[in-house]
């Protein structure tokens, strides 16, 4: 397991206008072992973008089982170190499609997937 990761939880707050305005909060990091599992393209509001799918293993813990398909995975030591944007977590985001806290007693499972918007 050699990647750092982030996971964050999207942090909901009222804009003014009766819409909401999504930030992210770091709830817990691990080391992980990234498995590519496939790339592609998506089209995207008429747009080209370029996907990449990941399995992740991650060591149980209770913040890991805690995770869903809301929170966002980044790899910490590598990606742009200021963040995105307004977004200044440092890494790579990743969206999570899916969570396997059951079949493994040592490990979450997570699929991954970069490239798409939240």
């Amino acid at each position: 397991m050699r990647h750092l990761l982030a996971f964050d939880a999207p942090q909901r707050t009222p804009d003014g206008y009766g819409g909401q305005v999504i930030s992210w909060a770091e709830q817990f990091k691990s080391w992980g072992q990234l498995i590519y599992q496939r790339g592609g393209e998506d089209a995207v509001a008429g747009a080209q973008a370029v996907t990449a799918s990941f399995k992740v293993k991650i060591p149980t813990c209770i913040a890991a089982r805690a995770l869903t398909g809301e929170y966002r995975m980044r790899t910490v030591n590598t990606g742009l170190p200021a963040g995105e944007g307004e977004d200044l977590l440092p890494g790579q985001r990743y969206n999570l499609r899916q969570v396997d806290a059951l079949s493994d007693r040592n490990h979450v499972w997570v699929v991954a997937v970069s490239g798409v918007s939240i």
